[in-house]
Formats: C-alpha cells, sequence, structure tokens
C-alpha cells in the first residue's frame, strides 16, 4: 500500500498534521484539542487551513515531507453509522500524491479509497490502540 510506505519514511519527529476544513463545525474543535494533547502526538505541528489556498498552494502542501492531512467528521463519528469521505474537499490534495489519513467512511468510500487513504478506526482513542 502506497500510503503505507510514505509513512514509513516520514521523519517522526517532524510531521506536520494538517485538516482542511472549519473545526467550529459539530464537535471538530475538541476532537482537534484531543488529538493535540495526546502525549504521543504533542511533537507534531498541528495546522488548520479553512480557506484562501490556490491549487498551487495546495500541491506545494500536498507534495511537502512529513505533512499528513487528516479528515474529521463533523461529529468526529459520535454515531454508529460511518459518514461519505469529503472528496470534494480533500480530491486537490489527494490529486497531488497527498497522504491522508482518516476516520472510517462508508463502505463504499472505503473500498475506492482504500489505498489512497489511511482509515484509522481509533483515530480518537489512545494512539497506543491506533492500527499497526
Amino acid at each position: 500500500r502506497e500510503a503505507m510506505r510514505r509513512i514509513s519514511k516520514f521523519n517522526v519527529g517532524k510531521i506536520e498534521w494538517v485538516f482542511m476544513g472549519h473545526l467550529v463545525r459539530g464537535n471538530r474543535r475538541k476532537c482537534w484539542r484531543h488529538l493535540r494533547r495526546m502525549p504521543e502526538l504533542r511533537h507534531l505541528k498541528f495546522t488548520n487551513h479553512i480557506s484562501g489556498f490556490e491549487k498551487n498552494d495546495w500541491k506545494n502542501l500536498a507534495m511537502k515531507h512529513n505533512v499528513v492531512f487528516l479528515n474529521m467528521h463533523k461529529y468526529c463519528n459520535a454515531s454508529n453509522s460511518y459518514d461519505r469521505l469529503e472528496t470534494v474537499r480533500l480530491s486537490s490534495v489527494l490529486s497531488f500524491g497527498a497522504l491522508m489519513i482518516s476516520e472510517p467512511v462508508n463502505e463504499v468510500d472505503t473500498e475506492i479509497f482504500k489505498d489512497i487513504v489511511i482509515f484509522e478506526k481509533n483515530l480518537f482513542h489512545s494512539y497506543s490502540d491506533w492500527s499497526p
């Protein structure tokens, strides 16, 4: 899997997590804060981009070494049913080969994007519970 191969080459001490979207919607701010406070992730740089980026800006960020994009659903999968993958929002960076980690999504999107996006069912649990 290409995504896993790329992440294995990262310099763990210099990873930047990027969320593209509004943190004020739903529970995202709470989930974002939770990730930033995890002891295992405190050394990472967390960045939030809402708007104002042009195509070349996204391309440069997506191709930058050690950048991981994060997909969080509005309510951080508080329900039992998984949301769809926000493909319109994420397509620009995915088209440039960005590495994306996402909460689980519905079965159809999981199948379509399984080799492009890393789906982590325990994203908001302790880091030690994450999938290998």
